[in-house]
Formats: structure tokens, sequence, C-alpha cells
């Protein structure tokens, strides 16, 4: 027992057993420091995943305004082609024709368009060929109007030319009347 009591063993014991507190703080130290690392580590974690949360969100935000952008486009334009629709089928399918009140189809219409042209067309004709004749005979008529023109100085030149002849007769050319 000598040897235990020993101050050489009470020291190595002394120091064994600080050295097992001071393993035992260093462990506790260390689990600590790593329990506050996996709870920092879990906080920027939880963070992390509630910021990557928004940033889903945003952009399904965004998306979802995209769609509800283009989903206004369409029906903005389908509701357009509806009101084309019902415009082209007012002015072409339901044309009413001078000679028919009733409502008509396509094809009626397209002949009574063409049977509308030919009668302008036969109207547009006559006033063509008429306003040529008038033309014509006005030219005609300048042309007569100068011939007569020209006519009535020759004829008076020739009465000129007759009456001096005559005229010169009645000088040299005496008449004498004997009762």
């Amino acid at each position: 027992m000598l040897y235990h009591t020993s101050p050489n063993y009470l020291s190595s014991q002394i120091t064994d057993n600080d050295q097992l507190l001071f393993q035992k703080k260093k462990t506790n130290d260390l689990k600590e420091k790593k329990d506050a690392a996996k709870q920092k580590l879990a906080k920027v974690t939880f963070a992390c995943r509630e910021e990557m949360l928004k940033l889903r969100e945003q952009k399904a935000q965004v998306q979802l305004e995209k769609l509800t952008k283009r989903k206004d486009k369409i029906e903005r334009l389908i509701k357009l082609e509806h009101e084309i629709r019902e415009l082209n089928a007012k002015t072409f399918m339901r044309i009413k024709p001078m000679h028919n009140p009733t409502t008509t189809t396509l094809y009626q219409n397209i002949v009574n368009i063409f049977y509308y042209m030919m009668v302008a067309i036969v109207i547009l004709g006559f006033t063509y060929g008429m306003t040529k004749i008038a033309i014509s005979t006005f030219d005609s008529l300048q042309n007569n109007q100068l011939t007569i023109i020209a006519a009535e100085t020759n004829l008076f030149k020739l009465k000129e030319g007759v009456s001096d002849i005559f005229e010169t007769k009645k000088v040299t050319t005496s008449y004498s009347f004997e009762s």
C-alpha cells in the first residue's frame, strides 16, 4: 500500500484525473461546438430553403402573370375573331339585293354583283358612245362651219368678180329702149 500512497502515484493519479477532466471538458466543448454548428447549419439550411421557396414562388408568380397575359391576349383574339365572323356573316351572307327583299346565299350575292357590274358596264359604254358621237358631231359641225365660211368667202370673191364683169359690161354696153 505504500506504493499507492507514494507521492508519485498520487501526482500521476491527479494528473490522470486532470487529464480525464480536461479531455471530458474538451469533449463537451467539442460536442457543444458541434451542436452549435449543427444548429447554425440547420438555421442556414432552413433560411436557404425558405429563400429558395420564395424564389420559386416569385418565378411561379412571374410565370403565372405571363400566362395570365397570354390568356388575356388569346381571349381578346378569340373575341375579335368572333366579332369578325359576325361582321362577315352580316355583310357577306345577308346582302339584300334590290329585286329580292329576302336574305340570299353567297352564290346569289356573287351572281347579283356580276349582274350589277354588267349593268354598270352597259351604262358606262352607252355614256361613252354617246359622248364620242357628240364630240364627233361637234367636230364635224365645226368642220362644216369652216367649210361653209370658206365657201362663203369663195362665193363672195366670185360674186365680186362677176359683179366687176357686169359693171364693166354696163359701162361699155348701152341699152336703148324703143317704144
